[in-house]
């Protein structure tokens, strides 16, 4: 989603909202939210407007505002995301909004006032801290140099460790965002604007400000290695193989019910960010150059005779509600598979096992994630939430994952799995 380069420039400063048009000096926003001490980093900026987090000063609690940028129907957004914010059925994906209204002066400008997920990060903020980190602890294995010196003497596995640890903690994410979009499609509603700043996560392990290593001084460096949570964990580390999905809350529900707006248009919407922040979130299990939905679905990018863009299948629509099903089966599934290729190798060399310690619960499971109904399903290897997700899944004769190139994958990943997944794919078994 590209910024809005016409609209006013809204910032914080010593705590109060300030608004900038066209280079002149920011001005200070009407005194309304004065109880509000706004940070001076915003949680996300998009297409429509600016989220900050802010403290009540009597309340000693954290809230998220969203301020809209000025524009036709602006007001009836706020209105829509209020509304359907005060449906239970998605109260728990929803970030509950408190007040909402306008400042006046000197500029009309809509905010909605909103709870604020613990210590929150939008998910943009998460992915490229994420990657940030992740490259980090990559270049300090692998390089030499007075400052990587501890991390080029770690044994193979040990590296091999922290490779599966990066995959299984984007499965966590994965799980929890689209937890939430399964919720709001079971219940009627498509949000269309599941952008990255619209996704709020709850605090996480990655730290912020990582430094290019290419320009920091040595000293730098190594305090930037010492934060890093792949190299200097804080607390458990992450085991491969369980799903424990992220709580995750959901703002600006308004953007696909706009007078004027198609509801097809919302739908092409949804299912373009499901696909390209599901892509985001699994990135490290790809080269550079590829993502998920290029290497793992049957998905291509198309734009239709109106302009409209998204993700497709041969020449028709998808409904995201089928998106967001057939991902989480494919979260579920390499959850499963890799367990199994991280715990059965040697931990000091990482060579993997001769044989693979699958049984047959874990074929069946197999069968019943990719192709079941699994309104039934029980697995101990995902969170309630996540097999809450899952139940709501009926059986799919057809599906938009490509598996035998799922299949190859984990092959390679430890060959021992090959011989389980070929009978996975067999009918017979």
């Amino acid at each position: 989603m590209a910024e809005n380069k016409d609209a006013l420039g809204i910032s914080a400063k010593s705590g109060q909202l300030y608004v900038q048009k066209d280079g002149s000096e920011p001005v200070l926003l009407e005194p309304v939210l004065t109880h509000l001490t706004f940070e001076s980093e915003p949680l996300g900026r998009g297409a429509n407007g600016v989220t900050f987090r802010a403290l009540d000063k009597v309340l000693n609690a954290f809230y998220v505002v969203k301020l809209y940028f000025p524009r036709k129907g602006v007001e009836q957004r706020v209105l829509l995301e209020a509304r359907k914010n005060a449906n239970s059925a998605i109260r728990e994906v929803a970030a509950q909004v408190f007040s909402l209204g306008h400042f006046s002066s000197p500029n009309r400008i809509s905010y909605v006032v909103m709870e604020s997920v613990s210590a929150s990060h939008t998910l943009g903020s998460w992915i490229s801290e994420r990657d940030k980190d992740w490259k980090q602890a990559q270049i300090a294995t692998k390089n030499q140099g007075s400052e990587f010196a501890d991390y080029n003497n770690r044994a193979p596995g040990w590296v091999g460790d922290r490779e599966r640890e990066v995959l299984a903690e984007s499965l966590d994410l994965a799980a929890g965002f689209l937890h939430i979009a399964i919720t709001m499609h079971k219940n009627g509603v498509i949000h269309g604007d599941l952008n990255p700043g619209n996704v709020l996560i709850q605090d996480h392990s990655t730290s912020r400000g990582v430094k290019s290593l290419r320009r920091a001084p040595s000293a730098e460096k190594e305090r930037e290695l010492v934060k890093n949570p792949y190299l200097h964990p804080q607390g458990s580390r992450k085991v491969p193989g369980t799903i424990n999905s992220l709580p995750i809350r959901i703002i600006d529900f308004g953007s696909s019910e706009l007078d004027g707006t198609e509801p097809r248009i919302g739908r092409l919407r949804e299912t373009w960010f499901l696909v390209d922040n599901v892509d985001k979130i699994m990135k490290p299990w790809f080269p550079k150059s590829m993502t998920l939905s290029e290497s793992w679905t049957l998905l291509h990018w198309r734009r239709d005779a109106t302009g409209a863009g998204t993700f497709a299948i041969d020449d028709g629509d998808i409904d995201p509600r089928i998106v967001a099903g057939d991902l989480l089966r494919l979260v579920c599934v390499a959850n499963l598979l890799l367990g199994h290729a991280n715990s059965m190798r040697d931990h000091r060399t990482d060579a993997p096992t001769d044989t693979m310690a699958f049984s047959y619960q874990d074929l069946v499971d197999l069968k019943e994630l990719i192709y079941g109904d699994l309104q039934q399903f029980e697995s101990s290897l995902v969170d309630g939430e996540t097999l809450r997700a899952l139940r709501t899944l009926g059986f799919r004769s057809d599906s938009l994952i490509h598996w035998p190139k799922v299949f190859q994958y984990f092959a390679r990943l430890h060959p021992a799995l090959g011989p389980w997944l070929d009978k996975v794919a067999n009918p017979r078994y």
